[in-house]
């Protein structure tokens, strides 16, 4: 090949330039000897070699229809070239587990989930060269989303309770607390969804095939049932209680009502009258306790009304309080002048103070508490009133030693205990 003419001290010359040497090709190495990295159906050259036989680290996420991880799952991976045991490796709740295995040998890998929801998946063939491996189970569930809202409201409400129920099927049936938006799984077929809120309700239907997505749906909460109570205070006899103070304790439900009771906090719901009798009106759908307090009578159950009527009525019993008389006496039979005295319906232990004198526990219910010293009358008893009837221990407590006793209080009476102390035998 003959190249450009060039010219060198005005003489005309002709060279010959050589043509380029064509490339050498190189021969690629065989790919099961690199190792090779699938992400997002890429498979790329890792560059690093790996002898034949080595375990490698693959990693497995199982998840459910819709791309989420399912937790509660078992990976059962099988080798397909040779007979060898299975292996078994547990899914954590991010849906994700690690198994090492053979490089360059095929697996079976198979999910098998603790849930009944889901049915078992699996891939086959499968190698570690992989790297990550998804495993998408399918389930008889549908999954519905979609947010609550007031009739009378143009944001969504939050602070809501949602429940289904399976059309057609009784006992199946689940709840949720949720925000201003849900996402929940229900069975496929017919569906009623139940909201609720301060005593809002909203339903809604709802219908779709195993593994459908029921999206965007919106649950209306209408106007609330108030409801009233009706009801009295009496004692263990019957008789009526006058002037009982009445609270009101919200246990359950839908904790307020707009413009009406109900609270997670004890409300003041009145006074009975000179009959027994009281009345609370406005009161929103949900589980209520009713406590009473009178002077000279205890408290024995509170009355719980679950609110789903316009109108209940419910009674409240209190008990005539007891009265115990107690002295301690030293072995000279000499009235004790000092000294707690205790009285409860459990016997824990009691922790001593530096100086000496006993604290009951908290855990353990305590009637009454009190000190002998200057509280007893001139035969060396001390009275505790305003107790609750019934069987009790009496623990007396003195100079770091503990003597403890039964008691049992009578209703609208008075139990007298004389407790003889010898604190060396």
């Amino acid at each position: 090949m003959f190249g450009k003419v060039a010219y060198f001290f005005e003489r005309e010359v002709e060279i010959e330039i050589p043509s380029a040497p064509e490339a050498i090709p190189i021969p690629e190495p065989p790919s099961s000897a690199f190792e090779e990295v699938e992400d997002s159906g890429r498979r790329v050259a890792a560059g690093r070699r790996v002898a034949p036989g080595t375990r490698k680290t693959l990693r497995v996420d199982v998840v459910d229809p819709w791309g989420r991880p399912v937790p509660n799952v078992e990976v059962v991976a099988t080798r397909l070239d040779a007979e060898e045991e299975d292996k078994r490796f547990p899914v954590h709740y991010a849906g994700t587990c690690e198994i090492d295995l053979l490089v360059g040998v095929p697996y079976r890998l198979e999910a098998i989930p603790g849930s009944p929801w889901f049915e078992r998946g699996g891939r086959e063939p499968v190698r570690v060269e992989q790297r990550k491996v998804r495993i998408r189970l399918a389930m008889d569930r549908v999954r519905v989303s979609g947010t609550f809202r007031r009739v009378d409201a143009a944001r969504p409400e939050t602070g809501v309770q949602l429940r289904w129920t399976k059309v057609g099927e009784t006992g199946e049936g689940g709840g949720t607390g949720c925000g201003e938006a849900f996402d929940v799984l229900v069975p496929a077929g017919d569906v009623l969804l139940e909201a609720s809120r301060r005593g809002w309700t909203g339903v809604e239907f709802v219908t779709g095939r195993a593994g459908d997505w029921r999206r965007d749906v919106e649950i209306l909460l209408h106007t609330p049932l108030l409801a009233e109570v009706v009801g009295s205070v009496v004692d263990s006899q019957g008789l009526p209680v006058p002037g009982a103070e009445l609270n009101l304790l919200y246990s359950g439900g839908d904790p307020a009502s707009p413009g009406g009771r109900g609270s997670s906090e004890a409300q003041s719901a009145g006074q009975s009258d000179e009959r027994g009798r009281f009345v609370i009106p406005s009161l929103a759908p949900g589980t209520y306790e009713i406590r009473a307090t009178a002077k000279g009578y205890v408290a024995m159950e509170p009355a719980r009304l679950e609110v789903r009527e316009p109108r209940h009525e419910v009674e409240v019993r209190l008990g005539r309080a007891g009265r115990v008389r107690f002295r301690a006496t030293g072995p000279d039979g000499v009235p004790l002048r000092d000294g707690i005295v205790w009285i409860g319906q459990s016997a824990g232990p009691v922790i001593f103070g530096r100086d000496g004198i006993g604290l009951q526990r908290p855990s353990n219910e305590s009637l009454g508490t009190t000190s002998l010293s200057g509280r007893h009358d001139e035969e060396g008893y001390v009275a505790i009133d305003g107790l609750r009837p019934g069987a009790n221990t009496l623990r007396f407590i003195r100079g770091g030693s503990v003597k403890e006793v039964p008691v049992t209080i009578p209703e609208g009476g008075t139990a007298t205990v004389d407790l003889p102390v010898d604190w060396n035998r």
